[in-house]
């Protein structure tokens, strides 16, 4: 036994592993542990990891998250726990439960923690209870399971408390996903109802920018789109064959080899031919020569793979016409000429249609932003 200086504590020790150790046998031990001697401990650190302890409970005790626990924070952690309990007897007794009369709730800091205990237990299902175990109080799914508002800041939809608050909940989720509450189900944060709406906002405005400017941006209507997909789908056989032509006329020797050489000619007439041949699809879209223009009729080899190809070639022609059939057909506004020229055959409204386009940002989908954003 020793008595520790001014206090009038008794200490009780054991002897194990060759030097003699503090026996904790009465709430009293651990009340006094303050003043205990520093040179009596048997350890002044700890890691949290690598202990036949529970890892948790150890980073509950590291207050500085460094990775190990040290006597000011095991000090701090008893003097807390003693505070927290009528009787500290009841922190060296063995079992799971602790009793809740045993919670000391004339301290702010126990009342606050008898009130959680018995709100956990009537989450669970536990109304009647009379103690809470570790594993009560360690399943956070389970104890918010059952609630509404769990203040994590995240709402799942059945907790809206209206159908119309219920549907925006529905309609973001998609559109932006997710976010898990502490009870697994998927939700909505501010964060993400603030993003949606400013989303809207933006998407409100880029439709409405089309709707002030149609003639310009949406030529075709709501075809203008497809269009613009034809337009792409043709873009490199005719981009390819003005840079031929470009080609041929910076060194006249390179007319033979950019229109394709005799021999590769030969080898595709002694096979069965036609107009979607894989081998013509490397071909120029029509002959090769300098300074020339790439005439709108044009078929040649954009018929061929991939299928869908011809069809869109086929589709921008008819954007090509005269216009006079433009104004009949509600086409593009191109030049009344047929012929494509290296700087004009892009037509303006696409140019400006794809310049409209790129500033649709919006995450969510048309849809939905459209009827969350216009009246």
């Amino acid at each position: 036994m020793i008595t520790n200086g001014s206090s009038t504590h008794v200490w009780k020790f054991f002897r194990a592993g060759g030097f003699d150790q503090v026996r904790f046998e009465t709430g009293a031990d651990l009340v006094n542990l303050p003043s205990l001697d520093q040179k009596l401990w048997a350890a002044l650190s700890c890691p949290t990891r690598g202990l036949e302890l529970d890892p948790k409970t150890l980073d509950l005790l590291d207050l500085d998250k460094d990775g190990r626990i040290r006597v000011p924070e095991i000090l701090a952690a008893v003097t807390w726990g003693c505070a927290m309990v009528k009787n500290p007897d009841v922190l060296l007794r063995s079992g799971e439960q602790l009793e809740l009369n045993a919670i000391n709730d004339s301290h702010p800091e126990g009342k606050a923690l008898l009130a959680s205990a018995k709100q956990i237990l009537v989450n669970l299902g536990k109304k009647d209870a009379t103690s809470i175990s570790v594993d009560d109080a360690s399943d956070t799914a389970k104890i918010f399971a059952q609630t509404q508002f769990n203040g994590d800041g995240v709402i799942p939809a059945e907790a809206a408390e209206d159908a119309p608050t219920k549907a925006l909940i529905a309609d973001i989720i998609p559109c932006l996903g997710a976010e898990n509450d502490r009870s697994a189900r998927p939700g909505v944060s501010q964060a993400k109802v603030d993003q949606f709406f400013a989303d809207a906002a933006a998407y409100s405005d880029w439709v409405k920018k089309s709707e002030t400017d149609a003639a310009n941006i949406l030529p075709l209507g709501d075809k203008t789109a497809d269009a613009l997909g034809a337009f792409k789908a043709v873009k490199g056989k005719v981009d390819d064959f003005f840079t031929r032509c470009r080609l041929a006329a910076f060194d006249p020797r390179s007319l033979a080899a950019v229109n394709r050489s005799e021999a590769e000619y030969v080898a595709l007439a002694t096979k069965e031919m036609s107009s979607s041949a894989a081998e013509v699809a490397g071909f120029p879209i029509a002959s090769i020569a300098a300074g020339k223009a790439l005439p709108s009729a044009t078929e040649s080899t954009l018929r061929g793979p991939p299928p869908s190809r011809s069809s869109m070639w086929r589709w921008f022609r008819r954007c090509l016409a005269n216009r006079r059939a433009s104004r009949r057909q509600g086409g593009l506004r191109l030049p009344a000429n047929s012929l494509l020229t290296k700087h004009g055959w892009e037509p303006r409204p696409v140019a400006q249609w794809r310049s409209w386009a790129c500033l649709a940002s919006v995450k969510s989908s048309p849809a939905t932003a459209r009827r969350r954003s216009r009246p």
